[in-house]
């Protein structure tokens, strides 16, 4: 019955971060007429009603803003006369930008193209567009999930190269977490309920952004976690006795390992459907294999 009660749980739970992917998203993405305003424009088309990308173009005035937008993406390949109006608009309104340049050697980039720089904008602000390699969208996409942390779910949800952005960043925010709290909890097995925790929150939160509805079915799947969990914290606390060096230090990498193990193995499964109960397996069974090692080369007599 207990098994059941925990299954309802991580089902209401998924549920409500289901909900996430729906909420409000409003990006403005504004240049002068191109083929790099159409290469971004064309990649961050929304797939839900819930989100709106509205492209204004600069010619020679300054446009409106539109109302209420979270995000707006500057995209220039040659700097229009409306270009630094527009940028000045927007910083006294206080809302968050990016601007979307060519990057170094494509055909659109300009050496020194002094234009641009006059506009002031940080450095941080300012993103490397390639036009020809698919990939040359990439540090766009990671740019917006960082300036709209609070709708990564619903960025997800509508902008597919968002994805695997927003999990590695769960990903990696887990298993640092994990490792601080299994350093830092110094009592026999008191961890075990918060990483246990934090990494059934970190499967659901990937499940959410693939977009896969936490079933009954999935949420049972996903108890293999706790039993993941355990086996790394016992292989910690055996190899701590095994080898030098502060025993805080050896079980805070077996518990990053191991929900870097749980959260690579959920986002295969996720992505395509990969079995991913047995790659955490595997990660368990490498991890003991290095434990029975520690433990052969501390009994072995010096000399053999």
């Amino acid at each position: 019955m207990a098994v059941w009660s925990d299954v309802r749980d991580i089902v209401k739970a998924g549920k409500s971060l289901e909900a996430k992917r729906s909420e409000r998203v409003a990006i403005a993405v504004s240049g002068p007429p191109g083929v790099l305003l159409e290469r971004v424009s064309d990649a961050l088309v929304p797939k839900t009603s819930g989100a709106g990308v509205e492209r204004i173009i600069l010619h020679e005035g300054s446009p409106p803003l539109p109302d209420r937008p979270e995000l707006v993406i500057v995209v220039l390949d040659v700097v229009p006369p409306s270009a630094a109006a527009f940028i000045e608009q927007l910083a006294r309104r206080r809302v968050p930008m990016l601007l979307a340049r060519p990057a170094p050697g494509s055909p659109l980039a300009r050496p020194g193209n002094d234009a641009l720089r006059r506009l002031g904008v940080p450095s941080d602000d300012v993103v490397d567009v390639e036009l020809e390699d698919e990939q040359g969208l990439e540090e766009l996409f990671e740019r917006v999930l960082k300036r709209m942390p609070g709708k990564r779910l619903a960025l997800t949800a509508n902008f597919e190269g968002v994805r695997s952005h927003a999990a590695r960043e769960i990903i990696r925010h887990t298993s640092w977490q994990n490792a601080l709290l299994a350093g830092a909890i110094f009592i026999p097995g008191a961890d075990m309920p918060i990483l246990t925790a934090n990494q059934v929150k970190m499967v659901l939160e990937l499940a959410a952004i693939y977009g896969k509805e936490m079933s009954y079915d999935r949420a049972k799947e996903l108890l293999a976690v706790v039993g993941a969990g355990f086996a790394f914290r016992t292989a910690a606390r055996e190899l701590s006795g095994f080898v030098p060096g502060p025993g805080w230090v050896l079980k805070s990498a077996i518990a990053y390992s191991g929900t870097i193990a749980v959260g690579k193995a959920a986002e295969q499964y996720m992505q395509h459907g990969h079995e991913w109960q047995s790659s955490v397996r595997d990660r368990i069974g490498r991890a003991r294999d290095k434990m029975a090692e520690a433990r052969r080369s501390k009994e072995r007599p010096d000399g053999d």
